[in-house]
């Protein structure tokens, strides 16, 4: 296509139990208090998890979570996100899958800050990529973002993801096949 593509991944991992991982790939960026980032549907998959992992470990973290149910990835998530993140986290942990991952991974450009994403969903397939699908004045389009440092697959979270994620994810397949 002409482009450079780079992937800034510096870790990733796929396996049961992957989460309590996260305080030691936390504490690879000396990061002292985490931006946790989720909507009212991956939070309860892992975020509260999430949370009892950083209390344990003395890891300081600051947290919002979207109430929509169907959240965008446009200017209003992302001023959202911008608004309501804490100045004083050293390192964005996200709970989520496309959507929440676009939004954090501009989110990470902006604040310049590490970011690691807890996937949700097997799905989907722009975890590590380096650029956000976003929706700017009503078109859908592609913004260069930060890439995560750190990528975990809880399979025990990942099997967990509705079976209509499932379905759009082999449709997403389907269509780049084509």
């Amino acid at each position: 296509c002409g482009k450079k593509h780079l992937c800034t991944v510096d870790s990733y991992i796929i396996e049961k139990g992957a989460i309590k991982k996260l305080p030691e790939f936390i504490k690879r960026y000396d990061a002292k208090k985490a931006f946790i980032l989720a909507d009212v549907n991956t939070y309860p998959q892992a975020g509260d998890k999430i949370c009892a992992l950083l209390d344990g470990c003395g890891v300081g973290y600051s947290k919002y979570v979207f109430s929509q149910k169907s959240l965008e990835p446009d200017e209003y998530s992302v001023g959202s996100a911008v608004m309501h993140f804490d100045a004083s986290c050293d390192i964005i942990v996200t709970v989520g899958s496309g959507v929440l991952n676009d939004i954090s991974k501009i989110l990470a450009t902006v604040a310049d800050r590490p970011y690691i994403v807890v996937g949700t969903a097997p799905s989907m397939d722009g975890y590590a990529s380096n650029s956000s699908s976003m929706v700017r004045d009503g078109l859908k389009i592609s913004l260069p973002s930060k890439c995560p440092n750190v990528i975990i697959g809880d399979v025990d979270i990942l099997k967990t993801a509705p079976e209509h994620m499932a379905k759009s994810g082999l449709g997403d397949m389907l269509a780049k096949y084509i």
